[in-house]
């Protein structure tokens, strides 16, 4: 078995084993946002603010959820209940629901690696339904 294949066995194995995670958690800060389930939340883009020149920008969790680039927003998970805010960059819940809860990460301009993780806990169990 080659070097170079047993390198890329286990850098997929990593990325699998821990979410798909390609970064270096350990050196990048991790901010706690606590909400009750069924209230609106906002989650601010580390590093980024309504001066900030954002070209691309992406808000993932386990999945990719927001996509900008330029004038275009897609939103790929949860579209009726989440807003990318066309000002900051911020990921807006509404409402919050408990399986919310998760470790959100925004990575602006193909950056490798977000400047922080912002990890929602949302606490209560309210159940949204779109009626």
């Amino acid at each position: 078995m080659s070097t170079g294949f047993v390198a890329i066995f286990f850098a997929l194995a990593f990325v699998n084993a821990y979410g798909g995670r390609v970064f270096d958690v350990t050196t990048i800060p991790l901010q706690t946002v606590l909400s009750e389930a069924g209230s609106n939340v906002t989650l601010a883009c580390p590093g980024v603010t309504e001066h900030s020149l954002v070209l691309m920008l992406e808000w993932r969790s386990h999945v990719k959820l927001v996509e900008y680039m330029g004038e275009s927003t897609t939103v790929w998970e949860h579209r009726h209940r989440i807003t990318l805010l066309p000002d900051t960059f911020s990921l807006h819940f509404h409402p919050v629901t408990a399986e919310d809860s998760a470790e959100y990460s925004c990575l602006v301009n193909n950056r490798p690696k977000p400047e922080a993780v912002v990890r929602l806990v949302v606490q209560g169990d309210h159940i949204w339904c779109n009626a």
